[in-house]
Parts: structure tokens; sequence; C-alpha cells
């Protein structure tokens, strides 16, 4: 027999029994019951997961509370973020991936720490006093946004596709795109130096990392540096102008670092989606 009862939406351990009608008519429990079940919590999303210390409370304008995060300049300040399932259930494991910045401060430094329990620390430092707002935004999809121009002139691409990584080896395209764009985010996997390679140029591609620009084959080189944080998502935008009457994809990039060798970017490190948690932004106030 195959048994099916409602789902449970609240995490713990739970008794299942089951019963059988015997011909008077009476429910009979089976000998075997009743049964242990333990229900988990599912994966975390954005809409249920929350900041749950290192604020203030504080009413919007709209009458909805809202957190206040209240810091010294150029003193490191902290909260923490706890991830739940779409039920409220806390998780109890990390894992997930957060983007993080001040807005209107690029020079803000922000990192979010993964405690591998569900629960994440947001360390900020911004250097001028002023009143700011703070997004924290989960990722949600993998991969970069790649977008297809026959002509660099056009608003709107011809193809916009999802790429794993920057690894093709496409010797037809059926099509002779002149630009091509990829953006979303990167990891790194430790801190340190990082040198980025691009191969299979046919054309001038640059690479941007945040707000800098680590590849501009235009000056006659394929290869830039950049100092990364372990698991900071820093943005990602790939700018590609073929040359005329290449109808091919041959473009590849790779890294290296003194820790690790020179391989293929791997396409666990892109991640092209991300959506706010509960609340978010958040005010920041420097004094």
């Amino acid at each position: 027999y195959l048994i099916e009862c409602p789902s449970q939406w609240k995490e713990g351990s739970y008794h299942l029994d089951v019963s059988i009608e015997s011909s008077a008519g009476n429910a009979e429990p089976l000998k075997s019951g009743p049964f242990n079940v333990t229900v988990f919590p599912g994966h975390a999303v954005a809409s249920t997961t929350s900041v749950v210390s290192g604020g203030t409370s504080i009413t919007a304008d709209s009458g909805i509370p809202s957190v206040h995060f209240i810091g010294d300049a150029g003193v490191w300040g902290s909260f923490v973020v706890s991830t739940k399932d779409i039920f409220g259930n806390y998780l109890t494991t990390g894992g997930n991936n957060f983007v993080t910045r001040v807005v209107d401060n690029d020079q803000a430094e922000v990192h979010v720490i993964d405690q591998e329990n569900g629960d994440y620390i947001v360390a900020y430092k911004v250097n001028e006093p002023s009143s700011y707002k703070i997004d924290v935004g989960m990722v949600t999809g993998s991969g970069l946004v790649g977008n297809y121009y026959l002509n660099e002139t056009l608003l709107v691409p011809t193809i916009t596709m999802i790429d794993e990584r920057i690894d093709f080896n496409a010797w037809h395209l059926g099509k002779s795109f002149s630009h091509v764009t990829w953006t979303g985010y990167m990891s790194f996997p430790h801190n340190g130096k990082f040198e980025l390679e691009l191969t299979g140029i046919e054309g001038n591609c640059t690479v941007f990392v945040g707000s800098k620009i680590v590849v501009d084959s235009s000056l006659g080189s394929s290869i830039g540096s950049f100092n990364a944080v372990e698991n900071v998502l820093y943005q990602l935008k790939i700018e590609y102008s073929i040359a005329i009457d290449i109808n091919r994809l041959l473009l590849k990039m790779y890294w290296a670092s003194a820790k690790m060798p020179k391989q293929i970017v791997p396409g666990s490190h892109y991640f092209n989606a991300t959506e706010p948690i509960h609340g978010s932004p958040f005010h920041l106030t420097i004094l």
C-alpha cells in the first residue's frame, strides 16, 4: 500500500500512526507503528531570509517596521542574516551566496562570512559619515547572462542565453555576431592575487571585475591581475567585440594564483541572478 499524508510545514520529529479498519469497523493500529518521521527544512529562499541581530527596528513611512544599522566611520560593523525556507524554518547548514553593497558608495567594504550553520555575518566598513542604504541579495541563479548582438549599434540583443562558463569551442555559429557581453557575478576560492587570462580572442575583449578593468586586449595584453577576497561576489562584465567576418567563438577565460595552477574558471564561481532578502535595502547611518 502507498500511504500519503499531508505535508508538514514545521520542521521537527513526528509520530505517524497507521491503522487498518477491521471487519467489525474498528481501527486497529499496525503492530509496527507508530512510525517516527523527521521533517527537515527545505532550501533557503530570499523572501523569508532576514536579519536577526545587529540592528535596531524602526517604523518606515509606510508603517512597516524595518531595520536600521548605526556605525562609526572607518570602523567595521556587522549584523547577522539567518536563512529560512519558504515556511520560515531556520536552516542549519551553510552554502548560500549573497551579494551585498552600500548604495551610492563604491568605496565601502562589505563582506559576507558563512558560519556554516544557516547564519551569515555581514561585515561592513564605510569611511564617510552620512546616511546610506545597504542591499543584501541572495544569489538565485548560476552561470553568466550572455547577450549576443549581430550589430554593435543594436540596443536589443539578437540572442540572450545563460552560459555556464567562458569556455567556448564553437567553430561555426551560424550567424556572424559582432559583439557579445556577459554579465553576472564572480567569486574567488581564496584570498590573494589572481591572474586572469583570455585565449581565443579574435577582436578585442575587456574584463571588468567590480569597478576595475582587469583585462583589456586592445592594449596588447590578454592577461591581468586582481586582488580578491574569498567568497565575496564581485560584479563581472565581459565585453567582446568580434572581428569582421569571424563566424566562430573560441574565447576561454583562465585563472591562476600562487595556491592554484592555471585552469578554466569553473562554472561554480559564476552567478547571474539575485533576489533581495526580507526587508532589504536596510537603513545605514555612519556617524
